[in-house]
């Protein structure tokens, strides 16, 4: 895990400059506009919500060390949370099924 790889470094380098012009393309915010031109006001604010609070915990990552495999946390507190998408696709079919709203 600690070798060089030229490879890795090639691949790191690529995907860094593709999410790079991503980020400056404004896709993100324009898939998000279209996304919330089907929400109503409530649903729109509680997005808002998530939104803000995703990234205020994204940024409080330090992903040099995260990178590095100087994690704060153990290995069983990676694997509850690698399931938090699972459970949020379930609840978002159940939702678009019921449609509770």
């Amino acid at each position: 895990a600690g070798r060089h790889s030229a490879e890795r470094d090639f691949l790191n380098a690529y995907w860094s400059d593709v999410f790079d012009a991503l980020k400056r393309s404004g896709i993100g915010s324009d898939v998000m506009t279209l996304v919330g031109s089907f929400l109503g006001e409530e649903q729109r604010t509680e997005v808002d919500r998530l939104k803000k609070r995703a990234t205020q915990l994204l940024n409080g990552v330090d992903w040099k060390a995260f990178g590095a495999g100087k994690n704060k946390h153990d290995e069983k507190f990676f694997r509850k949370i690698n399931e938090v998408p699972s459970i949020l696709l379930i609840i978002i079919v159940i939702m678009v099924v019921v449609r509770p709203f």
